[in-house]
């Protein structure tokens, strides 16, 4: 996030230019040297500056890679007790491998007559999901009020929740 940011500060328009044509050398100027360049002058914002003196964003709480709808809700709870504190939301949604159209087509041993999608041979494949993942930054100054925030919002949850579906260990 930092460095996309810090990018978006230096680059024309905050975008890089286009990559053929007229524009060619002018995209190829932006090497990790010039990048690099700006930053140890001090340009490129807040972002530069944090990447520069590796004061990053700290994680506050991040759902699992693969979200529930409840494990969605709970970050909209953590984020809402938050407040102000969360800096940045990222967002990781991606799927390993895409069931949809077209499907991988395998030609079976058995029959070379017969073609499947590789997801009906595979239950892994079959099963595999998209990431949807989401994660919640503060400043680093923050980082143990914020931790002490999510930890509240968890116990929070776990009795209302009971005990997540585990026994408690008492009878």
């Amino acid at each position: 996030m930092h460095l996309r940011g810090a990018l978006e500060e230096l680059l024309p328009n905050r975008q890089f230019p286009s990559p053929s044509g007229e524009h060619l050398k002018e995209f190829l100027a932006w090497d990790d040297w010039k990048v690099l360049g700006f930053l140890s002058n001090g340009h490129g914002g807040e972002h530069a500056t944090r990447l520069a003196c590796r004061d990053h964003y700290r994680l506050a709480y991040g759902s699992p890679e693969i979200s529930s709808e409840a494990d969605l809700c709970l970050v909209e709870n953590i984020k809402k007790e938050l407040g102000d504190l969360v800096v940045a939301e990222e967002e990781s949604a991606k799927s390993w491998y895409k069931t949809g159209r077209p499907d991988i087509p395998v030609v079976s041993d058995v029959d070379p007559g017969t073609v499947l999608p590789l997801s009906k041979y595979s239950h892994v494949v079959l099963n595999m999901k998209a990431n949807n993942q989401i994660l919640l930054y503060v400043r680093p100054e923050l980082a143990e009020k914020a931790n002490d925030i999510v930890r509240g919002v968890l116990e929070h949850e776990r009795n209302q929740q009971g005990t997540f579906g585990f026994a408690s260990g008492t009878s």
